[in-house]
């Protein structure tokens, strides 16, 4: 029996792989694979779609993929679920899927269990428009979000602008 952050859990462990579930509800928490499979080259795309499908198995809240990086050959996911047009940050699960074998190689799931509630959204304070214009004018917005996000504890509603600088780096404020 462990204790991960808030979670009470068992662990368990074998030479390939490591597994913490929780003693309430009997939620995995996290886990961890070394990858074995077949050689193949996944792209980033089929990573989501891989991962949403692992998703759709284990857990009946629908989460949407928010952020992705690929990391040599690795693709790691963050999905969080959505209330209206309002992601919510803190119900946050992270998906690593092996590029070269298509498995999932590690799953946490501790801020979703931690966080998750049914949520009463505020209207925003200020217009997107007023928000935007907090953003420096050498970077082009992209793409506009309001989003519920972690604070000292707390939960805030606030805009998420993807922006591109003129070097052609991505940005987020």
């Amino acid at each position: 029996r462990a204790k991960e952050n808030k979670i009470e859990g068992y662990r368990f462990k074998t030479e390939d792989e490591e597994i913490f579930i929780s003693v309430k509800g009997g939620f995995v928490v996290s886990f961890l694979r070394n990858s074995a499979g077949e050689i193949k080259n996944f792209s980033d795309e089929q990573c989501v779609d891989l991962a949403e499908t692992f998703l759709s198995t284990y857990h009946s809240a629908n989460f949407v993929p928010r952020y992705l990086e690929s990391r040599e050959q690795v693709c790691y996911i963050v999905f969080t679920t959505k209330n209206g047009a309002t992601y919510c940050n803190p119900d946050r699960i992270e998906i690593t899927v092996s590029k070269v074998s298509g498995e999932i190689v590690e799953f946490i799931g501790e801020q979703f269990l931690l966080n998750h509630r049914n949520r009463t959204l505020q209207a925003p304070n200020h217009s997107v428009e007023e928000a935007q214009m907090k953003v420096p004018q050498n970077l082009s917005v992209e793409q506009v979000l309001q989003v519920v996000s972690m604070f000292n504890g707390t939960e805030k509603t606030c805009y998420e602008f993807y922006c591109m600088a003129v070097d052609g780096d991505a940005e987020i404020i």
